[in-house]
């Protein structure tokens, strides 16, 4: 089941009941060409229940509402989801009916959303968040995807950027250190028990995929329109197979086809020592999981036939070896190694997570 954190959808009149007016404001734009002026209508700031940004309508239109989960206070982790909305929805009554049925049934466009999953620690073996923030980091192989730590020790997460047209990510963190945050502080008050909640998300790690892009919305969901009811029927494994994309199918090793996309590219021109330079031993050392027998596959690939020359050393005029990547990159592992990196098993964690994802979907 599809479970949703912040949601943009559109709210048609037909669904809609009482309109508390006295909440509202009306802005106009005009066009400076045509002269042309065009009114909304937007809930003021302070009038908006806990969990809404925002609720604006185009004179004419729909109302545009834009939520959290955080509409639904104690139950906040379950998510916007098939079962919750209505709950949700309900808790806009401060400033205008749902009828959550109508709604469903005409079955309004959805513009972005964030699709959210509350995984265990205990389903990954991992002792802290940042074990799996840690083993994440390494795991991210594919080339398309960019990672990099967020929010320092206040919310202990890692963000999972694609280079693709479409800027989706995926985000992993300690939700109850986001929860601490003086801007959630309203939330919790509004709670009837936020220790229990801040409790339970201690025990989690958070993981979520932002969607603003139709065209992979529909692929990732598998639905024909983006739609409210179809997504949250959805029965798609969003976060689950966004990670697995992410981690090459979650094979950790993708080292051997990076080099091989860089012989193709490169062609003649292909320097192989330049190349591990560039990449550093001790970036290779940690791709190869510290595996000292993958460290060696990787340096055949690159140097050929010459691979034993790098490999092994030389001997120079007084008959003493010299060079030798294996001796540089048994110190890398030693190195790694001392310092109790969560490197070993990092493969583990990252696989844990993708069957947990696939688990509490």
């Amino acid at each position: 089941m599809v479970r949703l954190d912040t949601l943009k959808v559109e709210i048609p009149q037909e669904a809609v009941g009482v309109v508390y007016e006295a909440k509202t404001y009306l802005t106009s734009q005009t066009d400076c060409s045509s002269g042309l002026i065009t009114n909304f209508r937007q809930f003021k700031v302070d009038a908006l229940p806990i969990g809404v940004s925002q609720i604006k309508m185009k004179e004419g239109g729909n109302w545009h509402l834009t939520l959290s989960a955080k509409t639904l206070l104690d139950d906040y982790l379950d998510g916007l989801n098939i079962n919750t909305l209505e709950r949700a929805l309900a808790n806009l009554g401060s400033c205008l009916e749902v009828d959550p049925q109508i709604l469903m049934d005409i079955n309004p466009k959805v513009h972005r959303f964030d699709t959210t999953d509350n995984v265990p620690l205990a389903m990954l073996d991992a002792p802290t968040h940042k074990t799996v923030i840690d083993a994440l980091a390494i795991s991210t192989s594919n080339s398309f995807f960019d990672a990099k730590r967020h929010g320092g020790q206040r919310q202990m997460g890692i963000v999972i950027q694609g280079r693709q047209e479409a800027q989706n990510r995926l985000i992993a963190y300690a939700k109850h250190l986001d929860l601490a945050r003086a801007k959630n502080k309203p939330f919790l008050m509004a709670c009837k028990n936020p220790q229990a909640l801040v409790k339970a998300s201690a025990k989690q790690i958070r993981v979520e995929v932002n969607h603003s892009n139709h065209q992979t919305i529909k692929q990732r969901l598998n639905i024909g329109e983006v739609t409210l009811a179809e997504v949250l029927n959805s029965r798609a494994l969003v976060n689950h197979d966004y990670l697995l994309k992410i981690t090459n199918g979650g094979k950790q090793l993708a080292l051997f086809n990076e080099i091989e996309m860089a012989m193709a590219t490169e062609g003649q021109g292909f320097d192989g020592l330049r190349y591990l330079i560039s990449q550093g031993m001790a970036n290779l050392v940690i791709k190869s999981n510290c595996n000292i027998k993958e460290v060696q596959k990787a340096i055949e690939l690159i140097f050929g036939e010459r691979w034993r020359y790098h490999w092994y050393g030389r001997v120079d005029a007084r008959g003493s070896m010299r060079g030798g990547l294996k001796y540089m990159a048994q110190q890398e592992i030693d190195r790694l190694s001392s310092h109790q990196l969560p490197l070993p098993s990092s493969n583990k964690i990252t696989l844990k997570l993708i069957e947990a994802l696939r688990l509490v979907a």
